[in-house]
C-alpha cells in the first residue's frame, strides 16, 4: 500500500472513532462507520494489489492500458472515500447541527 495514503487514512479513521465516542453515536451508526472505514482501507488494499500486478506484468515501460487500469483502480478508491464521507454526514451530520446549535442559541 502507498504508506502515505494508508496512514491519512488511519488517522482519519482514529479521528472518525474519537468523534464517534464523544458523541455517543448508536450501535447502527457505529455500523455503518465501521463499513465505511474497512471500505476505504479495502479499495485501497486492492487498487495497491492491481498497481504492483500491472507494474510486474509491464515492467517499467509506458503502456496507456496500463495507465488506465490504474486511473480506474485509483478511481475506485476515490468512490469509496466518497461514501465514506456520506456516511459521515449521514452519522455526524444532525449531532453537529445540534452541537453547534447550542452554541448558536447560548
Amino acid at each position: 500500500m502507498e504508506e502515505g495514503n494508508f496512514r491519512r487514512e488511519f488517522v482519519l479513521s482514529a479521528l472518525v472513532i474519537v468523534a464517534g465516542v464523544a458523541f455517543q453515536i448508536s450501535w447502527f451508526d457505529w455500523f455503518v462507520i465501521a463499513l465505511s472505514i474497512l471500505l476505504v482501507f479495502l479499495s485501497e488494499l486492492w487498487n495497491t494489489i492491481i498497481e504492483n500486478v500491472v507494474d510486474f506484468i509491464i515492467g517499467h515501460q509506458f503502456d496507456v492500458r496500463a495507465k488506465k487500469i490504474k486511473d480506474m483502480s485509483a478511481g475506485a478508491v476515490v468512490l469509496a472515500g466518497l461514501v465514506a464521507i456520506l456516511a459521515g454526514v449521514y452519522v455526524f451530520g444532525p449531532k453537529l447541527i445540534d452541537f453547534l446549535g447550542g452554541f448558536l442559541n447560548d
